[in-house]
């Protein structure tokens, strides 16, 4: 509404009956065509004016730029719906100096300033929003700012003085608060960062464990009982399919329209940083611009037909990895520990504990022959990052091997019940809210109380068909309670006030 070109025309007026005062910033001369002197002044100079539809549905009409065809078109137009149009005194605008090619010119240039509530009143904000046109004898108006974007400085009227700092002991350190809340718009960018790089991390694993297997057992895939190899190969598949999405090896990896890709989550990942920039080192566009030039690199390579010599996708997977971990470290050794970082953890925390019991869920709900399931659980075991301490620790292997230490062990930083703890240290050191955490702190003791029983030796009961029926509900009930803390998390951390409404304000279809 306050951006109806109409309105425009009685500023001045306004300004003088509701603030008592004249304009600071002279407006465009405006006439709305509704008022019938000023239609037949518009449509009488139609050839030097900027007509604009009120309704702000149509571009801007340049009156001098039409045919005289064109103008009569335009004045029936006007004559039949007055109160639709508006013309505009076309405004001579500042130029800056521009780089076009090699050279400088000047372009016309626009400022769009920004007003915020303060108590009963509004504060102007220093700067604005900058805008150079297109060309240089282009046209802007107030309505519509278009063109390359300008970064606008404030200069100061005098030299900035700079007090002596101040020493410690001196009582003259600014308080700070490590618990000061932050907006649920950046909680919510900050949580699920965390949760797209650690799915991404996942993915990338998951998807080189399958790599390695693949190479080995691609062509023989059938599930004979003499090929083992590819009854597992077939089971891996089976977890990417659920975890991430029914596609290709090559498309999960750089196709970023495939829902559940590695690079669809690391576009969004990337969207969820820029969201958060002042929360973040400059080494996290390090990281993310790497990524992304992998991935580029490799679409433009399949899209020329280039072999990659038989490497298949481990060399781009490697890469991304690396990328991947260079997140991780800088989350854990470059941030500050305060609220954004906490919901950050706390995302990473929950996604990780989702992942590994989709994967044990996945592969490990049923016996199959002993040699095929060494392949399993060691490609889990793999995924997770923890076959070398498996390898030392249970020599002998087996599932209850697996589920002792990507379920039970506290001490594994991959494990579940390492998940739990984090998440519930992390979201003990949250700032209290309104709403309550109540059923948020029950959901994460009732998943703490599914894990101790299958810590029981029920959880690798088998029915005669081999089906471990007990560990499959278990995971499947943690896996749902997962998904519900998830919600609970964003019920009470990073719901937004809802939009004031104005008096009388008619709630819309």
């Amino acid at each position: 509404m306050l951006e109806n070109p109409a309105l425009a025309t009685y500023l001045p007026r306004l300004s003088r009956a509701l603030r008592d005062e004249e304009l600071e910033l002279p407006t465009a001369v405006t006439y709305w065509c509704g008022d019938r002197s000023m239609c037949s002044h518009v449509i009488a100079n139609l050839g030097r004016l900027i007509v604009l539809p009120v309704s702000g549905g149509e571009p801007p009409v340049f009156g001098w730029e039409l045919s005289l065809g064109e103008r009569a078109d335009l004045a029936a137009r006007i004559a039949a719906r007055p109160a639709r149009w508006v013309g505009q005194e076309p405004v001579e605008a500042s130029t800056t100096p521009t780089l076009a090619g090699a050279a400088l010119e000047p372009r016309p240039t626009a400022l769009r300033t920004f007003t915020v509530t303060h108590g009963e009143d509004y504060l102007v904000m220093s700067g604005a929003l900058g805008h150079v046109a297109a060309a240089p004898r282009a046209t802007l108006t107030g309505t519509s700012l278009t063109g390359t974007a300008k970064d606008v400085w404030v200069l100061a009227a005098e030299p900035l003085r700079v007090a002596a700092p101040a020493l410690p002991g001196h009582g003259l350190l600014p308080g700070r608060s490590p618990d000061a809340t932050i907006s649920p718009r950046v909680a919510e960018d900050l949580f699920w960062l965390g949760r797209r790089t650690e799915r991404a991390e996942s993915a990338v694993r998951l998807l080189r464990t399958i790599s390695d297997l693949w190479d080995d057992y691609h062509a023989r895939p059938g599930a004979a009982d003499d090929d083992p190899g590819g009854q597992a190969l077939g089971v891996l598949l089976g977890t990417l399919r659920e975890t991430t999405a029914d596609a290709g090896l090559a498309e999960l990896v750089t196709d970023e329209n495939v829902e559940g890709s590695v690079a669809w989550t690391l576009a969004l990942l990337a969207r969820d940083a820029a969201g958060v920039r002042d929360h973040l080192t400059p080494d996290v566009w390090l990281a993310i611009s790497s990524m992304e030039r992998t991935l580029a690199r490799e679409r433009a390579r399949r899209r020329a037909g280039v072999d990659d010599g038989g490497a298949g996708p481990e060399p781009v997977l490697m890469r991304l990895l690396e990328g991947l971990l260079t997140l991780q470290g800088i989350f854990a050794e470059s941030l500050v520990r305060d609220v954004g970082w906490r919901m950050l953890e706390v995302g990473r925390r929950l996604e990780r504990s989702r992942h590994v019991l989709a994967a044990l869920r996945s592969t490990l709900g049923v016996r199959r022959d002993p040699a095929v399931d060494d392949l399993v659980t060691g490609a889990v075991v793999e995924a997770h990052e923890s076959a070398i301490t498996f390898r030392r620790r249970y020599p002998a292997g087996g599932v209850a091997a697996v589920l002792d230490l990507l379920l039970a062990d506290p001490a594994n930083p991959r494990s579940l019940a390492f998940q739990l703890q984090e998440l519930r240290r992390h979201l003990g050191e949250l700032p209290a809210v309104a709403r309550g955490p109540a059923s948020r702190d029950q959901l994460l003791a009732d998943i703490t109380d599914l894990l101790a029983e299958l810590r029981s030796d029920r959880a690798l009961l088998e029915d005669a068909e081999g089906r471990r029926t007990f560990l499959t509900r278990a995971l499947e009930s943690m896996s749902w309670r997962l998904d519900e803390l998830g919600a609970e998390i964003a019920r009470v951390h990073l719901t937004r006030p809802a939009p004031t409404r104005w008096p009388g304000a008619r709630r819309q279809a």
